[in-house]
């Protein structure tokens, strides 16, 4: 379908040619703006300190329906031939000011929700907000605030995380205490280094002090925390023969707060069997097997006829196979099913 431009910000400004190491933002109310190409469509975007990316019901929708969504950036999202709040989408490519945020996911909200850039997504690709600033190239970092000249955010950047950790617990001592998002990343950085102790501990005084906050921008990542822990327990687990660990991993994975993905589903069955809970391990595994195809925008007809190359689906078809009071029949068709999906 032939693109059609669509700006969906009256507010749009053109990018510059120029790859800026500062951008000014736009003050607009209380919140600061970007102006930004989301897969090649101009906007604005409204930065915000605890989000990652999201996009209005109504912006997406303009997306899929102008061709600026392939069928793949919208698998599992689509609900009657339209995107819905609640779903997510992938962004091929965000670009500002000539940085880009790549296969990035997006949540979809309300339908006149504002179209977010929050920290974390902006972080993890190299950019740090200062003031009313957004800093694209991080050798300006001594020209910035104090909140920078510490360097966290840098770090985080850099995916340095023992020295994260280290300045984290020094700022959490000074201060008192940490903000939901240095909070996430001192959890984040426990988790990455394996740490998984450690990572409970921050993960359970995050869901403590933040889960149920009434500010919203408080309770941004709560799906990472719960899988950090769940995966933290999962690992403990692993590497002993204390199934309470297993118990433990399944009260965070069979929260409500946590994703609906498939690797969710893949870990409750394997917490399930270790428990010997089977008639639950069995119903995970139909749910794992069900959201990967969803995510990987294929349907059943397809990934059992071998046309779905992929080695996630294939593990989950196995580890149904391996479960017992499988039938020797159904436990061979779900082999040929993994065999043809690799």
């Amino acid at each position: 379908m032939k693109r059609i431009l669509l700006i969906v910000s009256v507010a749009a400004a053109m990018l510059c040619p120029s790859h800026a190491q500062e951008i000014q933002m736009v003050k607009d109310g209380n919140s600061y703006t970007v102006p930004c190409l989301l897969n090649g469509m101009k906007t604005r975007m409204t930065y915000s300190e605890n989000d990652a990316i999201s996009i209005s019901e109504t912006v997406a929708n303009l997306m899929y329906d102008n061709g600026y969504f392939s069928d793949a950036d919208v698998a599992g999202a689509l609900q009657n031939g339209k995107l819905k709040a609640g779903s997510s989408v992938v962004l091929r490519d965000v670009e500002i000011e000539g940085k880009h945020i790549q296969n990035v996911r997006a949540i979809i909200k309300e339908q006149n929700a504002s179209i977010v850039l929050g920290k974390a997504a902006i972080v993890q690709d190299g950019m740090i907000v200062s003031g009313s600033s957004l800093i694209t190239d991080l050798s300006t970092i001594k020209n910035v605030n104090a909140t920078v000249e510490n360097g966290i955010d840098k770090l985080i950047a850099d995916k340095q995380y023992d020295q994260v950790i280290r300045e984290l617990n020094k700022k959490k001592s000074s201060e008192g205490g940490l903000s939901s998002y240095y909070l996430m990343q001192l959890a984040n950085g426990y988790y990455q280094t394996e740490r998984w102790d450690e990572c409970i501990r921050i993960c359970e005084e995050w869901k403590k002090n933040f889960s149920t906050s009434q500010d919203a921008t408080e309770r941004r990542g709560m799906e990472d925390i719960y899988n950090w822990a769940a995966q933290s327990y999962m690992n403990k687990a692993r590497n002993s023969d204390d199934t309470k660990n297993y118990q433990k991993a399944l009260e965070w994975l069979n929260s409500d707060a946590s994703s609906m993905i498939s690797s969710r589903y893949g870990d409750m069955t394997e917490a399930y069997q270790a428990m010997g809970d089977m008639s639950n391990a069995k119903k995970s595994i139909r749910k794992a097997i069900s959201s990967r195809i969803r995510e990987v925008g294929a349907n059943y007809v397809a990934a059992q006829a071998g046309q779905v190359k992929d080695s996630t689906l294939a593990k989950y078809y196995e580890m149904y196979a391996k479960l017992p009071n499988i039938s020797s029949k159904k436990a061979s068709k779900l082999l040929q099913w993994a065999e043809g999906c690799r």
